[in-house]
């Protein structure tokens, strides 16, 4: 959708990539891969619904950072807490 601002290999210090939903202006396979590779203890935390989709399009590299609505988590010592959305309709 846009040119690179960085390439992803280069980012070899990321600890945690949280994504809403797994459209691709929010969540893109490719680069995501390339950020496993160049950062080994990154964290993806993703909403629960996507956890199938994101398996199939990552081939089983995100590992159990599963966001599930209402409850906190502390991946790589960052609070996060999981909030439900919608983009157009629950």
């Amino acid at each position: 959708m846009t040119a690179i601002p960085v390439r992803p290999e280069r980012l070899d210090s990321i600890d945690v990539i949280t994504a809403s939903h797994i459209h691709t202006d929010h969540f893109d396979p490719e680069t995501l891969g390339a950020l496993f590779t160049a950062s080994p203890q990154l964290k993806l935390v993703i909403p629960e619904a996507e956890t199938e989709a994101v398996d199939a399009k990552l081939g089983g590299q995100a590992g159990d950072g599963w966001a599930h609505s209402g409850l906190s988590f502390e991946p790589a010592g960052i609070r996060i807490l999981a909030m439900a959305s919608a983009h157009e309709s629950v």
